[in-house]
């Protein structure tokens, strides 16, 4: 029954922490960045509302989408989406923060808002979340995730392509700018796993091969953002094919 916002909501993290809230019973606000995407999580992922954090109108808007103020915020990105965040915060809300997507440096310190105010008055408690510092859970919720994923509460939007053969034509620029994907995966083998809640999942890892990508620009997915792709081998004979065949 509580109200849960998350930014950056239509990413890889707030697509799914959103639908964990609703499938934990909260009212979910998503907030993204564009009309698209802002629909997508209503229609596709059971939203109860979300809104175009570009809108002329948007500190309105937000304010009409929470009308009973926030309870629980999940935050992705920091900013100026923080901070009208913070002002919407109900009496004894909790921030989690996960990311701080807007913030394109930390070399010189952000300035902003003083929000010392908001979380005195509000009683807020602000925490830092890092998924590694709750592995001894890690079983739990993935038992959790795999049973809301079987009852269609949590859906997932997924852009496979098959072997390593595939991969250079499948990580490119073009890709990763599609804002209709959240996540791409390619598989360098066929499902073998037999039972525990992951049976059946292309998430293994190949025995010999991995391949990993990064971006050498800082403005990720911008214009003069270029990937760089790492094929890392385990043993001499595969970097020995591997190198005849890519170079």
């Amino acid at each position: 029954g509580e109200t849960f916002v998350v930014s950056a909501a239509a990413g890889s993290v707030g697509h799914l922490a959103g639908q964990i809230a609703k499938a934990l019973g909260a009212r979910v606000v998503g907030i993204a960045g564009s009309d698209e995407k802002a629909t997508m999580l209503v229609r596709d992922l059971g939203f109860d509302a979300a809104l175009n954090r570009k809108s002329a109108d948007f500190r309105n808007e937000f304010r009409a989408a929470t009308p009973d103020r926030i309870d629980v915020y999940f935050d992705n990105v920091g900013g100026p989406i923080l901070d009208a965040a913070l002002r919407r915060m109900a009496v004894g809300g909790r921030i989690v923060q996960c990311g701080t997507a807007s913030v394109a440096s930390w070399a010189e310190t952000p300035t902003g808002p003083r929000v010392e105010r908001e979380i005195l008055t509000r009683r807020l408690v602000w925490s830092g979340f890092v998924v590694l510092d709750h592995k001894s859970r890690l079983e739990d919720a993935v038992a959790a995730l795999a049973a809301w994923y079987a009852d269609g509460r949590i859906t997932l939007d997924e852009d496979i392509s098959e072997g390593i053969e595939a991969a250079p034509g499948a990580l490119t620029v073009e890709r990763f700018r599609d804002t209709r994907r959240r996540y791409w995966m390619d598989r360098l083998d066929r499902p073998d796993r037999t039972e525990g809640p992951l049976a059946g999942s292309h998430k293994r890892r190949h025995p010999r091969l991995s391949l990993s990508w990064l971006w050498t620009s800082p403005a990720r997915g911008g214009e003069s953002a270029v990937p760089e792709f790492q094929l890392h081998c385990r043993d001499r004979a595969s970097r020995s094919r591997a190198r005849s065949r890519w170079g």
